[in-house]
């Protein structure tokens, strides 16, 4: 009796032993589909990512650039912290003369990458049409009597480095046109 008393708990601990290593087994294998699943879509998100990337340059490059933002926009959604993305919407903006965009995706450029050269050379030119912009205004709508001869001498140099670059912007001709207005209305 003893025996089968001995038996019946031998029994009952390898039940419980199977049990218990299926149970563990199970936890490994769900915790390696998990891994498998995780990894899958990251692959995946990697090649949407390439895929929206090389079609946002094919099209940059056709000169496609609203086409081409809306490639680089679904781009930062997927992968906000991807300074190329923000770099390319930025000179997107610039061509297009929409300069506080240019400004703030070249901003978060820098941000992200502050040694990225060219980031910081177009933020600044983005400021500097900026200040043109400011300063000719100021200009446009100061007491006659004021002595801006530093100003426009400061707005000669932009307009000297601005042809150099060969970048006269659309903005910059509406800059002017407005300027004539306001000197009108003087």
């Amino acid at each position: 009796m003893v025996r089968s008393l001995g038996r019946i708990a031998y029994r009952i601990l390898m039940v419980v032993f199977l049990v218990h290593l299926g149970f563990v087994s199970g936890c490994a294998v769900m915790q390696q589909q998990k891994e498998e699943k995780a990894l899958t879509d990251k692959i995946e998100q990697d090649r949407k990512k390439t895929a929206l990337y090389r079609e946002g340059e094919q099209l940059y490059k056709e000169g496609k650039l609203d086409e081409s933002r809306e490639k680089f926009q679904a781009l930062i959604e997927l992968a906000p912290k991807f300074s190329q993305g923000h770099y390319r919407l930025g000179n997107i903006a610039f061509r297009s003369g929409q300069m506080p965009d240019a400004a703030k995706h070249f901003e978060r450029v820098v941000e992200l990458k502050p040694r990225h050269s060219k980031a910081h050379y177009n933020l600044a030119i983005v400021r500097l049409i900026q200040s043109e912009k400011h300063l000719k205004f100021y200009t446009a709508t100061v007491d006659p009597t004021t002595d801006v001869s530093s100003i426009s001498s400061f707005l000669g140099d932009i307009d000297e480095f601005s042809n150099a670059l060969g970048n006269k912007s659309q903005k910059k001709d509406e800059l002017d046109s407005i300027v004539g207005v306001i000197d009108k209305r003087n």
